[in-house]
């Protein structure tokens, strides 16, 4: 099972910067997790994830800014309205797709 983690907010020098401009992501954290779950061991606290060294793979939006990965865990990046229209189906072809080649 691979362990991944998705960036859903960003810590910046001015504060935290969230996907939807709001910190409400626990639908879209829920519904992740239920697609997933079979396949990936799905975390959101990315930043502990992190740090944790056990990652295959941190999954960012690609409308945020680069994060702190000083572990260079490997990065998918996927597009950020994928998220944002809860479209996990296509999430897990992407994700799929990656760890299949």
């Amino acid at each position: 099972m691979k362990k991944i983690a998705f960036v859903l907010y960003t810590n910046q020098g001015f504060g935290v910067s969230y996907l939807k401009g709001l910190p409400m992501t626990r639908a879209l954290e829920k519904d992740l997790k239920d697609a997933l779950k079979e396949t990936y061991s799905v975390a959101f606290n990315w930043e502990e994830a992190l740090k944790s060294n056990t990652l295959d793979a941190v999954i960012i939006p690609q409308s945020f800014l680069p994060i702190p990965n000083e572990t260079n865990v490997p990065e998918i990046k996927i597009p950020a309205i994928l998220l944002l229209n809860n479209e996990v189906d296509k999430i897990k072809t992407i994700l799929d797709t990656y760890f299949n080649t």
